[in-house]
């Protein structure tokens, strides 16, 4: 059986760290055929209803193997565990939970914190991020949005800033200390600019933070920047073509609840070979307590170009990726990256399910984790079959959330 955004309730203390309310029932991924529903907990009893891919019963109680629900038409019956999956909606304590939402901008992040009301915003997606589920997700928002971070200037990240900054109290802006246009690029970038001129418009201006800087928002929540660009602490130089841009991305460290989620921006192998050797023992991937973390943002979209190091550094449970529907302009993710994290053992999540893809994780005081995933799948192209004019993206594999 394959589980989605969600856990089997036998398993549920494993996936999400504690015994989280399950209030729905749908039909396990790649089941072809409908979860029969029948009056009592046995194989050989009357068929009442049947559920089909794609519907939901509420979940009214779960015993050993079955689950007991209520149909969509209002009759009441049990169901096979083995053939269905429980969604789990989890149950905030606004003021004392952390809750992390990996908004779906397609192939951009956006990723918004949220600590009673304080929240924090690690980059904006493109241009189009606001109306494709950014303002939504930033509903949430109460009152000012303290941080607005912006891991690297590329649009997928920076794009939405502007809207972010028109419609949003914003009281800070900070960066990993680098910009666009001359020198590093032979003219202007009109859309950087489109950024600097709304942050001034707010009555702000652009910060960067040196390596070592601690942020701590709110009481027992910390960030820690881990790597940045020029000019404070940055490793890789500008070149004029911008071919470091990614690998100079800000990577921040949050902390809470003693839970630790890594964001990584976009960086790419050179930067992921140099975090590793800045905070590994003896460059050992295995002896790297400042790089542990329960939650890893994938870098770069999932992309083929990353550090196995890092992965093996970071050696997370759980491993984020922000990337478009089955786009396939850049092929992202890829199945690279997607089956080295699954040969370490961590729980695949991306926003490239089909339709709404936000995935939502509440980490407790307490450190217990809860998800919110979409319930469609998710996928990751192989290699290119073909170079040049026309090749297209290998076939994709396809993953259930959170496996």
């Amino acid at each position: 059986m394959s589980a989605l955004a969600v856990a089997l309730v036998s398993t549920l203390g494993a996936l999400t760290g504690q015994g989280a309310a399950a209030d729905e029932v749908t039909v396990a991924d790649g089941r072809k055929t409908p979860a029969i529903v029948r009056a009592l907990r046995s194989a050989n009893a009357p068929r009442i209803g049947r559920l089909r891919q794609g519907e939901v019963a509420e979940m009214l109680g779960s015993y050993r193997g079955w689950y007991r629900v209520r149909l969509p038409n209002g009759r009441v019956g049990y169901v096979a565990a083995r053939d269905t999956i429980v969604v789990v909606e989890p149950t905030p304590d606004p003021a004392s939970d952390l809750m992390v939402t990996f908004v779906d901008v397609e192939n951009g992040d956006a990723i918004l914190l949220k600590l009673g009301d304080v929240e924090l915003l690690v980059d904006a997606g493109k241009s189009n991020a606001w109306k494709l589920g950014l303002g939504d997700a930033l509903d949430a928002v109460q009152g000012p949005l303290e941080t607005l971070f912006i891991t690297h200037p590329h649009l997928d990240h920076y794009g939405g800033a502007a809207d972010v900054l028109a419609n949003l109290d914003v009281a800070r802006v900070v960066t990993n200390g680098e910009r666009r246009g001359p020198p590093r690029d032979r003219a202007a970038q009109k859309t950087w600019s489109y950024f600097e001129d709304a942050v001034s418009s707010e009555g702000l201006r652009v910060e960067s933070l040196p390596v070592g800087t601690i942020l701590t928002p709110a009481p027992g929540l910390t960030l820690e920047v881990l790597a940045t660009g020029d000019p404070q602490g940055g490793r890789f130089r500008d070149t004029g073509a911008g071919t470091d841009i990614n690998n100079d991305s800000l990577v921040l460290m949050v902390d809470y609840g003693g839970r630790r989620l890594l964001l990584t921006g976009d960086v790419e192998v050179a930067a992921g070979k140099a975090l590793v050797d800045a905070y590994c023992v003896n460059r050992d991937p295995a002896t790297c307590p400042k790089l542990r973390a329960d939650v890893l943002k994938v870098p770069h979209h999932g992309s083929a170009h990353f550090a196995p190091a890092l992965f093996r550094a970071v050696a997370p449970t759980w491993a984020v990726t922000s990337a478009a529907n089955r786009g396939t302009a850049l092929c992202l993710p890829r199945a690279e990256s997607s089956e080295a994290l699954h040969g370490l053992g961590a729980r695949l999540v991306s926003t490239s399910a089909e339709g709404s893809g936000a995935a939502v994780l509440t980490i407790s005081t307490r450190g217990d984790l809860r998800w919110k995933l979409p319930a469609k799948p998710i996928f990751a192209w192989q290699k290119r079959t073909a170079r040049g004019p026309g090749a297209k993206c290998g076939a994709p594999i396809t993953y259930a959330q959170g496996q």
